[in-house]
């Protein structure tokens, strides 16, 4: 960026949708003259926190499933590019609750599979395959080996509050933001504008903000935010956990688990029901550090997981919890593509729901392809921003 605060592109957002879009910029040499802006740190809502499963035929014919197709293969190339650890394919089982086993029998159980991989109790569970050929990554992983690279190309970080974004006259656009101030005793903070020629909003459940920036055009944001409580399990020294991603039924306690077992011997767990929908006047008082797990959910989230494991809660394992924020719009489809007809210079991704880390990745590839050439080989109809307009 230059030393008046002009830069060529600017990226609204430091989730995965916006460090992919800066990553693959970078990757064709036009990683100079690009900033991201981040009002708190890179990956630290949903992004950050989710399960990273990856499925490449669960999308809706003629509207989502070429995101899944494209995003699961770009998923495996990106993983051989950095070498990730901790992604993997593995197969996916459909898990029915069964009522609770006696405690005999499901410290029988436990016994005779202690010396096995441990996951299911087959006393409190049946399973059946649902899909052989998904896969899994860790999100802070990946996020955290394309955001390297786009810095090592030359993307800058700001890390500021973008507040409003007014077209200027002559062409680009100027990006109001807020920058905390050092002094924490005086709670001070400073404004400045940064100028771009062209610019992305990739903010999640956040990019609701835009309706508020974007003055005269039609487009609106309808979008919650949906606060989804999950936790990480990790498992106890010698204990080794089946590579099976698990999606089981409801259970008494109100829950729906949705389990993946990791390869560094933890288990994601989410699908504990009961998640707050945020609307917009809501999402614009909250954080991505505001957003806490749902105390309510959490015990009995626990609850099911000890009844439809075995050897992985026997009190030596250690918990953290978390919630993303996940951003899903009215048609639960996600916004790809420019804000105005036939202008290509301001640009909008999110609203990717559960599937944010698989199509976070082709959405930032899409988003890059509109920048530099202003066209994509993907169909991106399904997904038009204009779908959601005010009446005139």
């Amino acid at each position: 960026m230059s030393s008046a605060g002009k830069c060529k592109v600017a990226i609204v957002g430091g989730g995965i949708v916006g460090v992919s879009t800066a990553y693959f910029l970078a990757s064709r040499g036009l990683g100079e003259g690009v900033v991201l802006i981040e009002s708190t740190r890179i990956a630290a809502a949903a992004s950050g926190k989710a399960g990273g499963f990856l499925a490449r035929d669960w999308g809706t014919p003629g509207s989502t499933q070429e995101l899944h197709e494209r995003g699961f293969d770009l998923h495996e190339e990106l993983a051989k590019v950095f070498g990730l650890a901790s992604y993997r394919k593995l197969p996916t089982l459909q898990v029915d609750v069964k009522a609770r086993a006696s405690k005999a029998s499901k410290k029988l159980k436990a016994s005779d599979d202690a010396k096995d991989e441990v996951l299911l109790d087959p006393a409190t569970t049946k399973s059946r395959m649902m899909d052989p050929d998904t896969a899994q990554v860790t999100p802070p992983e990946l996020i955290d080996n394309m955001w390297s690279k786009a810095q090592q190309a030359g993307v800058e970080l700001i890390n500021a509050k973008a507040t409003g974004l007014e077209r200027l006259e002559g062409g680009g656009f100027a990006i109001k933001l807020v920058e905390n101030g050092k002094s924490t005793a005086d709670q001070t903070s400073s404004e400045r504008t940064v100028e771009a020629e062209k610019v992305v909003l990739a903010m999640g459940p956040w990019t609701v903000d835009a309706e508020d920036w974007l003055g005269k055009s039609k487009l609106t944001v309808p979008m919650v935010g949906i606060a989804s409580s999950s936790m990480v399990v990790h498992a106890g020294e010698g204990t080794k956990i089946a590579a099976t991603a698990c999606f089981c039924g409801d259970d008494a306690q109100g829950c729906h688990l949705e389990m993946y077992p990791r390869p560094d011997n933890s288990v994601y767990v989410c699908g504990f029901g009961g998640s707050p929908h945020l609307d917009k006047a809501t999402l614009q008082q909250t954080g991505p550090d505001d957003v806490k797990p749902n105390e309510d959910r959490v015990p009995l989230a626990q609850k099911s997981f000890a009844h439809l494991t075995t050897g992985l809660s026997e009190g030596n394992e250690r918990v953290d919890l978390q919630c993303c924020l996940r951003p899903c719009t009215d048609d639960a489809t996600p916004m790809i593509g420019p804000v105005e007809p036939g202008k290509y210079d301001l640009l909008i991704g999110t609203g990717h729901n559960c599937w944010g880390i698989l199509w976070g990745p082709i959405t930032g590839s899409i988003l890059a392809d509109l920048v530099e050439k202003q066209a994509t080989d993907v169909d991106l109809r399904p997904f038009n921003p204009l779908r959601f307009t005010r009446a005139a």
